[in-house]
């Protein structure tokens, strides 16, 4: 809650109107995301997995770049933020730019506040904070997925970067651990 209270302080400074108005947005569109309880389904390229919230305190250019970024449907789901790129280049240029808002590099352990995976070698160093689930579909024409999600968290909707068209429900049309099984 503390990044959350730094970001409203400047905002109640009267600095940036737009930056609230977006805020508030998101806001409103992440509480939906967390009442739904999302994964982020795995890219089919390179990723960065981020944890937004964090202890210390993150730059205003910070917020403002990830709110800017933020997409409730495809990318952010209340607790985790999803980028993508093609390249190694990109991606480092990313985790740069994240580093210099405050947080903490991908190689740092459990302190790391992102975690980069790609299609070939996955993901290394997986912070304790993280899990990489398994998730199968009811529907047996449809192929399993991994999907990222906090350690800690119920969650029961799946985003998906690469698409919008649904949101598949935990325990209706698919399943991750721990499994609860098809609710009729």
């Amino acid at each position: 809650m503390e990044p959350l209270r730094n970001v409203l302080g400047f905002i109640y400074q009267g600095y940036c109107f737009d930056l609230f108005n977006h805020l508030v947005d998101v806001l409103n569109a992440a509480n939906t995301a967390v009442n739904k309880l999302s994964s982020i389904q795995t890219l089919s390229f390179i990723s960065l997995i981020l944890r937004p919230f964090v202890q210390q305190s993150i730059s205003t250019d910070g917020w403002k770049h990830l709110l800017a970024q933020a997409d409730p449907h495809r990318n952010f789901d209340g607790e985790l933020t999803a980028f993508g790129a093609m390249s190694g280049h990109d991606i480092d240029r990313i985790i740069q730019g994240l580093i210099s808002f405050g947080y903490i590099g991908p190689d740092e352990g459990d302190q790391s506040d992102m975690v980069v995976s790609d299609m070939f070698s996955g993901a290394s160093d997986i912070p304790s904070w993280l899990d990489l689930v398994d998730v199968t579909f009811f529907d047996e024409g449809r192929p399993p997925v991994k999907a990222w999600k906090m350690k800690e968290s119920n969650i029961y909707k799946l985003l998906n970067f690469e698409s919008t068209l649904e949101e598949p429900t935990k325990g209706y049309e698919c399943d991750w651990p721990p499994h609860i099984g098809k609710i009729s």
